[in-house]
């Protein structure tokens, strides 16, 4: 999921493939963090320290973070 998120980038704003409905974008994130956690992968996610709150949306609040390949030792 990780790679063909990358779709060949060294990395991707969240915003531009989180879409669509809010359980198809939770699955999206799930899959991404799982690669984050797993040290022997070369992906990481990084997150600003802002949140965007909409009321009316879905999801209701919103973090701006970053899916990256990272080098092997990094």
């Amino acid at each position: 999921m990780a790679e063909s998120t990358l779709g060949g980038r060294a990395s991707v704003q969240l915003d531009e493939v989180l879409t669509g409905d809010w359980a198809a974008m939770r699955r999206v994130l799930a899959d991404l963090t799982s690669a984050d956690l797993r040290p022997e992968l070369p992906y990481r996610l990084r997150w600003s320290d802002a949140v965007t709150a909409d009321p009316g949306g879905r999801p209701s609040w919103r973090s701006d973070g970053t899916l990256e390949r990272v080098p092997a030792d990094g």
